[in-house]
């Protein structure tokens, strides 16, 4: 199994960011970190005894900012999480962080208490761009922040980048640059594609047309250049947003969400998935922390046949490796293979129908859901003859 833990504190809300978290400078007296960690290891407590599966082989800690709350409240969580669960060897324990959160010391700290791989939020080594996006960081500090993770011992850095950011009036859009990618020192790398969200300053700034948003067309081509410029600099692609110089750093915890593996989440706003069933924690902090006192903190869901069909399709075309199409109808390669459909696909070089699998290309990757809902209209049929 997984583990997630969703630490919805961050040092100040970005100006794009509709996560479940909330800036420090946005409570009015003192943020209320003490009350939610005891709120986290109540949850952590209550539920862990319940599962069947107590063997954890990956552990993430999200946000938000993890660090922002506190490091020696992750340090705990971190001891509590491995007393409770049965840690594999190897297990990959991930922590994500902003550029400015921690110092030297601190990942040492880290990495004694036993996280070995890291995520930093670089997010563009374009000052201009950080400060749209209303980052707290720069790109030297960035890279100080990589350097001094790296120095205290982790030898798994991810960097996460994002690209198509919109633009000022009267100005050109930015082109994402990774020619400062080996400053970083990174074996991983995440590529998100910009989004305006409704409610966050920066959608504010396009309504009133002060920014200016890419076109689909535009944010396709950003996206491809990306995927290019990523490949020459020797990292390989292995899912719609990420790329590891090696397979040693692909992300495990990632991409066991895109195999449908069980993971449970803990935390305000956190997810988790065993088996069929779906809990969604409540995303506000005080409803989440007023929650786990009386238990009513979450929904659940049980996913049909159908939703679960529809999801593994979508999880697996993520993936470079693609979906096995035998795996969800007997015959399944075969019924992909005879259809029109699929073969202008792959003709127009969207697909790849080989070894069995399905599999997209980076063109194929910018229509995925498309895709998707393509297969799982064909694929249902099979099981009916």
């Amino acid at each position: 199994m997984h583990v997630y833990v969703h630490i919805p504190f961050c040092l100040k809300k970005c100006a794009y960011c509709d996560f479940a978290s909330t800036g420090l400078d946005a409570f009015s007296g003192r943020p209320p970190l003490d009350e939610y960690f005891r709120a986290l290891t109540a949850e952590i407590e209550s539920r862990a005894p319940l599962m069947d599966d107590t063997s954890v082989s990956t552990i993430y800690f999200g946000g938000g900012t993890p660090g922002a709350g506190g490091i020696e409240n992750l340090l705990k969580t971190l001891d509590l999480l491995k007393n409770i669960f049965t840690l594999e060897p190897g297990c990959e324990i991930t922590v994500e962080t902003n550029p400015k959160t921690f110092g030297a010391s601190d990942y040492k700290r880290l990495v004694f208490g036993g996280f070995n791989r890291i995520s930093i939020g670089v997010q563009s080594l374009n000052d201009e761009v950080l400060k749209r996006l209303g980052r707290v960081h720069d790109s030297l500090e960035a890279e100080t922040a990589s350097k001094e993770a790296r120095g205290a011992g982790f030898g798994n850095v991810s960097v996460d980048f994002m690209i198509g950011v919109p633009y000022e009036k009267g100005r050109s859009a930015v082109k994402t640059d990774f020619s400062g990618l080996g400053r970083l020192g990174a074996g991983h790398v995440s590529v998100y594609q910009f989004s305006v969200c409704e409610g966050t300053p920066i959608a504010s700034r396009v309504r009133r047309g002060e920014l200016i948003a890419l076109t689909d067309e535009e944010m396709a081509a950003e996206y491809t250049l990306a995927c290019s410029s990523l490949e020459k600099a020797g990292f390989a692609q292995y899912e719609i947003s990420n790329f590891a110089s090696s397979a040693e750093f692909i992300s495990r915890h990632n991409y066991s969400y895109w195999l449908k593996h069980d993971y449970a989440g803990f935390g305000a706003g956190a997810v988790s998935t065993i088996k069929n069933a779906r809990q969604s924690n409540c995303r506000e902090i005080s409803d989440y922390i007023n929650g786990i006192k009386t238990g009513r903190y979450f929904e659940t869901e049980i996913l049909g046949p159908g939703e679960q069909r529809l999801e593994k399709i979508m999880l697996a075309l993520r993936t470079a490796e693609g979906l096995a199409a035998e795996e969800l109808a007997e015959g399944g390669c075969e019924i992909l293979l005879k259809s029109p459909i699929i073969k202008r696909l792959a003709d127009d070089g969207y697909a790849f129908l080989r070894g069995g699998r399905l599999s997209l290309s980076v063109k194929g990757f910018l229509v995925m859901n498309k895709i998707a809902l393509t297969v799982a209209e064909i694929l249902p049929a099979a099981e009916q003859h």
